[in-house]
This record gives structure tokens, C-alpha cells and sequence, in this order.
């Protein structure tokens, strides 16, 4: 769902179409919290939930450091929220995963692998939804599978800059400077690099699908909730129930309480865990689930 249908949601559920009580950044902002606790319940509940991979490469010394003659430190962006898999790479090739006995978390950011040499590393992780925000083009894209965003979208808006933090954002064209066609539907960032262009600091960022058509300066974006449109209903009322708490309106705060405890309800019974025994972390912490073979399980050489 388009970020503004979702705000136009919660305005009718709260009964504030004309924003008389809350601005749009306060309900982003409530939307952006909720997204990111469901999405932390599915991944505790699922142990094998996966959506991004990560490539660390022995040459990126900003994250990677030796520590010893056999240990090898490598620093996580906080958008990870859970370790599933360690594999080694050679080049784009996984050569084979990393057993437990050979990785283990020094803190909550970063784990140590035993290695005498340091390795090119992919990870499979679970990752936090993007903050949502209004999006504006910043300046032309070079091709259709380019989008220039400013990492300060203005307007108070909550925003990220540390590197990977947009990837699997969907982004789609809703509102284009001149005579381009915009039809398309949602584009998934695949990679993303800082630059500064023109003095203004900007996610350069690489999609798949390509847009219809070249995004140029001033073309409007809208993003989209990355949160399954199953899950929409539970979300909104999350929301909604902050809001009333905000106002202090206690009384619409019991009456949506029973609807909420049933969508809780729902929400659970959905989450129904794998069973194929992918290794996880528990709080990333020194307890671990593992299956007898990580080595054999077709979902994680699907991520190849």
C-alpha cells in the first residue's frame, strides 16, 4: 500500500480527514514505529524469516577488522535485526556456509569469525523495514534503473543514513514534471551508494523493475509499506490506538481495544514458524537453533 493511502486509513479510522488533530508526519511516524515492532514479532516468531542478503568483502576495512592472528571482526548495519546464515564467497559464487563452531557475535553490531586470512562473506539476515517518508526526485536519474533521493527528505520527516538502509524500499512513480508516463507499480532498490550532488547529500540508488519512464528533478515518489497487505488491517489499528492515546481519548481507546486484541489474535495464528531448522540467534545472544545439516536447505541456496 502507497504511504498516503495509508494515511488516508488511519485518518478514517481516527475520524481526522481534516487533520484537525494530527499532522501526516505524526502518523508516519506512529506507522514507521508499528511496521518496525510487526515485523520484529514475525521474525522472532518465524525462525527462518529472511529478506535481504548482505556482501561484506574482506578489502572493506571500515567493516572488517582483524583482531588476532585467527579471529577476523565484522561490523553489522543496525538495520539487521537477525543473523540466519554466514556463507563464504568467491566473488558472486557462495564457496560454502560457515559452520556454528567457526562465527559467534562479540556485541549485538558484530561477530567474529575464525579464520587466519579474512574472507568475503555473505549474510543472510532479517531486515527492518525502510522509514517511510513523502519522496521528491533530487536531480535527473542517469537511466530508467536509477532513483536520486535526498538523505534528508525535509519537512521533519525521519530519515536514515547509514549505507544498505534503503535496500528493498519500494518506490513507484505517482506524479511526473512533464508529458512522461508514469504507470509502472512499485520498484524494489536492489543497491544504493552516497553522493554528494550539488552540495545535497543523495542516495543514488539502483531498482528492479526499472521505471516507465527517466525519473527527473521535482518528480514525485511514493513509497510503499513494506509490511504484507494481510498484516495492513492490525497496523492501522496499532496506530489508531496510539493516537487516540496521544489525544487522551480514552474512551475510543477501549472501544478499539477488543477489535485490536482480535487482529492480535489473527496476527499470531498467522505466524506460523518454518520447520527446515535454519540456524538463528536468540536476542543475539549465545543460545542458537540448529538443524542437524545447515548445510542442506534449499530456501537459503535460493538467496545464491
Amino acid at each position: 500500500m502507497r504511504l498516503s493511502e495509508l494515511i488516508t486509513a488511519v485518518r478514517h479510522r481516527v475520524n481526522d480527514t481534516g487533520s484537525k488533530y494530527h499532522t501526516d508526519k505524526d502518523i508516519v511516524f506512529w506507522i514507521n514505529r508499528h511496521a518496525r515492532a510487526i515485523t520484529r514479532k514475525r521474525v522472532e516468531a518465524d525462525t527462518s524469516y529472511a529478506n535481504q542478503k548482505l556482501d561484506i568483502l574482506a578489502s572493506n576495512t571500515r567493516m572488517v577488522e582483524q583482531i588476532d592472528n585467527e579471529t577476523y571482526r565484522y561490523y553489522l548495519p543496525s538495520w539487521i535485526y537477525r543473523v540466519r546464515r554466514i556463507a563464504q564467497l568467491s566473488g558472486n559464487d557462495i564457496l560454502r556456509d560457515l559452520q556454528r563452531t567457526e562465527w559467534g557475535f562479540s556485541s549485538n553490531r558484530s561477530i567474529d569469525i575464525r579464520t587466519k586470512s579474512a574472507l568475503d562473506i555473505r549474510i543472510l539476515a532479517a531486515k527492518v523495514p525502510t522509514l517511510l517518508r513523502p519522496v521528491v526526485v533530487a536531480s535527473n536519474s542517469a537511466s530508467t534503473s536509477e532513483l536520486r533521493v535526498a538523505v534528508d527528505g525535509g519537512a521533519g520527516y525521519t530519515f536514515e543514513t547509514e549505507e544498505g538502509c534503503m535496500l528493498g524500499a519500494q518506490f513507484e512513480v505517482t506524479t511526473v514534471v512533464s508529458g512522461r508516463d508514469p504507470r509502472g507499480g512499485p520498484s524494489v532498490v536492489t543497491s544504493q551508494q552516497l553522493q554528494v550532488i550539488g552540495s545535497i547529500p543523495t542516495w543514488v540508488m539502483t531498482v528492479k523493475p526499472a521505471f516507465p519512464a527517466l525519473p527527473v528533478a521535482a518528480d514525485t515518489m511514493e513509497m510503499h509499506c513494506e509490511i504484507e497487505d494481510i498484516h495492513l488491517t492490525y497496523l492501522i489499528e496499532l496506530v489508531a490506538h496510539d493516537l487516540f492515546q496521544r489525544v487522551q481519548n480514552v474512551s475510543a481507546m477501549q472501544l478499539c481495544r477488543p477489535q485490536l486484541e482480535k487482529l492480535e489474535r489473527q496476527f499470531a495464528v498467522g505466524l506460523q514458524p518454518r520447520t527446515d531448522g535454519m540456524l538463528t540467534t536468540i536476542n543475539q545472544g549465545e543460545e542458537y537453533l540448529v538443524d542437524d545439516d545447515p548445510n542442506v536447505d534449499p530456501y537459503w541456496y535460493g538467496w545464491r
